[in-house]
């Protein structure tokens, strides 16, 4: 059965018992919903995945080129992937690579085919300037230090006369034990304002069984080395709910998360991807309670350590430390993406590369395909991506009656408010935002 069909058939049901049912049996339902949500849903709250979305109208006669010109005069959010690890990690799907013995020839190459997607992409657009830039998945840190000086020497050639100033944020993603001085050195000559620290646990036993290479003690001492080189916005990543970890654990991990002080957290439950070794070896069901209960312990925890909760995993210490590349993205603002497996968004485009990494390294024209959004679906992207976070400015609507009549489950569940400028995300939803997204699909 098709994706958005297996999630219409169920809440068509659901909606007729919910409204039939006193509150006991709502409860129950809402219980039910959770359990068939997660144990059927993949993850595509975050990210384009076009195959999801069967209201794309696919595009006919457009090239590269013209699909670039949508970016002229906009503010543009650049997205740069390096697709290289050490390990993969046990709850990954990710498109990566892992090193071997041909790592320094892999990566130079792979830095030679991404300086010339970005010379294609500027030989179109000309004006527009850059609000953020975010370097991500696998493991950036890993690349050594010539390989970085590379990477950041060609992004600050081609695109540091377009960085926006006055809103203009630069991250990097790093893993605890591929931190060295050196590489902050380089990172702050081009500019790197923001580093994400990929930690998810400090117990050493829970770190070994997602199959990452370092230790709580590699994690204390990046920490302590970022905050002497100067890095004042610091974001730590953490997951709970995964297999092993059990609540004593996933407390201690808030404590000491908390006690740590980042001006940001990410706190994620563990996404059970189809595709990785979890999603082929473990039930997610064993624990779905225990990641629901904990979610609540956690949000509280960090709020009344003085962070702001701007998205349902997202919390900063105030609002000049929000993240603004992911705030961008989700809103449906102008992102391009340079690497294989990439989808950009235009704002009336979705364009993809190739999925597959040799493909792309021999291949030129490397767009795979491409999609017109229809106004209305337009929208649905606009709720299912920005339900992460706690409310959506109406002015990003383009066809508010049409959503109103998306969203009446959703009214009826109590998991949202229209307000005289926005839609207000409930705290009932912050506790059930994967059955929110589902009742849209």
């Amino acid at each position: 059965m098709e994706y958005n069909e297996k999630f219409s058939k169920f809440f068509e049901k659901f909606k007729d018992e919910y409204i039939r049912a006193d509150e006991e049996w709502k409860r129950m339902l809402l219980d039910i919903a959770r359990d068939f949500v997660e144990k059927n849903r993949d993850f595509v709250m975050h990210h384009p995945l076009i195959s999801y979305w069967r209201n794309f109208e696919r595009s006919i006669g457009y090239s590269r080129e013209q699909l670039y010109k949508e970016y002229n005069w906009k503010n543009i959010n650049l997205y740069f992937h390096v697709p290289f690890c050490v390990t993969k990690c046990s709850y990954c799907n990710f498109h990566i690579t892992i090193w071997n013995r041909f790592k320094k020839l892999h990566a130079m190459r792979y830095l030679k085919k991404m300086e010339m997607e970005v010379d294609a992409f500027l030989d179109e657009v000309n004006i527009f300037n850059v609000k953020t830039i975010f370097i991500w998945w696998g493991t950036p840190s890993f690349l050594d230090d010539e390989e970085l000086t590379t990477l950041l020497k060609m992004i600050y050639s081609r695109f540091s006369h377009k960085f926006d100033k006055a809103e203009f944020e630069y991250t990097i993603e790093c893993n605890p034990e591929s931190v060295t001085k050196s590489k902050l050195q380089i990172f702050k000559e081009f500019w790197i304002n923001r580093i994400s620290l990929w930690v998810q646990s400090f117990n050493d036993d829970v770190i070994k069984n997602i199959n990452r290479t370092y230790t709580e003690e590699d994690v204390l001492r990046t920490v302590s080395l970022i905050r002497e080189e100067w890095f004042g916005n610091m974001n730590i990543d953490m997951m709970y709910g995964l297999p092993t970890q059990e609540a004593g654990e996933m407390r201690s991990d808030l404590e000491k998360i908390i006690k740590m002080n980042p001006e940001h957290i990410t706190y994620y439950p563990l996404y059970n991807y189809e595709e990785s070794t979890f999603g082929r070896m473990w039930k997610k069901e064993d624990n779905i309670e225990e990641i629901y209960s904990f979610y609540d312990i956690l949000a509280k925890s960090i709020k009344d350590a003085g962070y702001i909760q701007y998205w349902r995993e997202y919390f900063a210490k105030d609002e000049s430390l929000i993240h603004h590349y992911q705030n961008n993205y989700v809103s449906n603002r102008h992102l391009i993406w340079f690497w294989h497996s990439a989808y950009s968004f235009s704002g009336k485009f979705a364009f993809c590369n190739t999925h597959d990494f040799k493909d792309y390294m021999l291949w030129d024209d490397h767009i795979r395909k491409m999609f017109e959004y229809h106004a209305k679906f337009y929208d649905e992207r606009l709720f299912v991506i920005w339900s992460r976070n706690l409310k959506i400015d109406k002015k990003w609507i383009k066809n508010l009656d049409y959503m109103r009549w998306k969203l009446e489950l959703a009214f009826m569940l109590w998991f949202i408010d229209e307000r005289e400028n926005d839609f207000i995300f409930t705290e009932k939803w912050l506790k059930y935002q994967e059955i929110f997204t589902h009742t849209i699909l």
